[in-house]
């Protein structure tokens, strides 16, 4: 029943207001902008109150908003959600750790208590407001591909710009975006298009399927042309998992998922004549750890940045640094004196939490990850991109800092683990999606 309610909602027919407003927060609220201004005065949703950054407050505020009228809807049943994906132990471990780590800032006095942390707390009243609103809504099991296809127009409209001379210079080369985070939900967006598109368009109406193709094509070009090497990574990482899904699954033959293959190197052909054969090689060669031009001048103390962070570790093995804490960086030359995070969120999480926090975040994402591909064959096509995405991200997390860290990818994340909830709780518990209905109808007729 639960399944077939999911699949009566193909396309862009039934759409909705509920269905748009739900989009419209969840882009509100990703795309709002960096937490830190990289060069010049704070934007708005920069600027702090009594330390804590506005955006938060804002965040805030709109939960207060929301949660009389989410609290009004039938009632979700979290913990056999959880168990259902294996969750459980990981969550409680999560909180159990993130109480020590807070604990033992707060007794050293350290200067940012809640920098580490604070997101998880982002992520877990975002989960469960979202699924207790999506459990009551017909086109749940369309939540992973309007976010796709929304992320696709976000692209679409940074190409448009750059097209017209928009976007921003570097290395004397003009991008059309260089954001971290905006090109992440992006990368998010690419690999749900691609892997809907390939192992499930014939779920869905032909506009809606079309819109997914392109919504893969815009998100990979944006990628390929934002000069960014860990995005570039990002992006074969999670196209490869995509079409390995959909050969493993016959719905892709491994001679077309070649050709696309060829395809996307003549992309790259016509891209390096764009920018210019020197400057595309040069930003390839840049990724070999042995390069030396002047894209790759950042590589050695990103290098040395891993050394200083495992000196550190080194001294603490079992219970880290401490979360809010700074540690010396005795090799790097350029960049900085002192460090707060490192360029490897493993890494990161090991040297703030300690050896506990690193089992339990790949714990947590192992078994995130999972849930959402076993996902896709249950209730809802796009569950596979989303977890591709999640993998991907993992192989970049070697190179990249603290995801949790920014706070409006920790929004996003909490919307795809609330998809994942919801349709594990009612696989878990039958007899809720009878119940929630029923009651679902009584307030509406109110």
């Amino acid at each position: 029943m639960f399944e077939a309610m999911d699949r009566s909602v193909r396309g862009f027919g039934d759409w909705g207001l509920p269905r748009l407003a739900f989009v419209g927060i969840v882009l509100l609220f990703t795309g709002i902008g960096d937490e830190y201004p990289a060069d010049g005065p704070a934007l708005w949703y920069q600027k702090q109150v009594l330390g804590i950054p506005l955006h938060y407050l804002v965040f805030a505020f709109a939960v207060a908003l929301l949660l009389p009228y989410v609290t009004a809807r039938p009632p979700f049943r979290v913990l056999p959600a959880l168990r259902a994906t294996h969750l459980g132990l990981w969550t409680l471990l999560t909180w159990v750790t993130v109480i020590i780590a807070l604990g033992r800032g707060l007794v050293g006095a350290v200067s940012e208590p809640f920098v580490d942390w604070r997101n998880f707390v982002v992520l877990a009243i975002t989960a469960m407001i979202t699924a207790r609103w999506l459990a009551q809504q017909p086109w749940r099991g369309l939540v992973v591909t309007d976010l796709a296809i929304a992320y696709g127009v976000v692209a679409t409209f940074y190409l448009v710009f750059w097209l017209f001379g928009g976007g921003r210079e570097l290395y004397d080369v003009r991008v059309p975006l260089f954001n971290g985070h905006r090109l992440a939900l992006v990368g998010f967006g690419t690999l749900v298009g691609a892997d809907a598109w390939l192992a499930g368009r014939q779920s869905f109406t032909r506009i809606y399927s079309a819109a997914l193709g392109w919504t893969a094509v815009a998100g990979a070009l944006l990628i390929l042309l934002s000069f960014r090497r860990s995005v570039w990574g990002f992006l074969v990482a999670g196209l490869v998992v995509a079409a390995y899904r959909a050969v493993r699954m016959k719905r892709l033959r491994l001679s077309r998922a070649m050709t696309v293959g060829v395809g996307l190197v003549a992309v790259i052909g016509a891209l390096s004549l764009t920018y210019g054969a020197e400057s595309w090689s040069g930003r390839i060669e840049s990724l070999l750890p042995s390069a030396d031009n002047e894209y790759s001048n950042t590589n050695r103390d990103h290098f040395n940045d891993l050394r200083d962070a495992f000196a550190a570790v080194a001294e603490q093995p079992v219970f880290g640094v401490g979360i809010g804490t700074l540690y010396k960086t005795n090799l790097i030359s350029d960049w900085k004196v002192e460090s707060f995070d490192v360029h490897n969120a493993f890494l990161h999480v090991w040297l703030k939490f300690g050896l506990l926090g690193l089992i339990t975040f790949v714990g947590f994402h192992v078994a995130l990850i999972r849930s959402l591909f076993k996902l896709d064959r249950v209730a809802t096509v796009g569950a596979g991109g989303a977890a591709a995405f999640l993998l991907a991200e993992q192989v970049i997390n070697l190179i990249q800092t603290w995801p949790y860290a920014v706070m409006q990818l920790t929004i996003h994340r909490g919307v795809v683990l609330a998809v994942l909830l919801v349709h594990y709780g009612y696989l878990a518990d039958p007899t809720a999606l009878a119940t929630t209905s029923r009651r679902a109808a009584l307030i509406s007729r109110r």
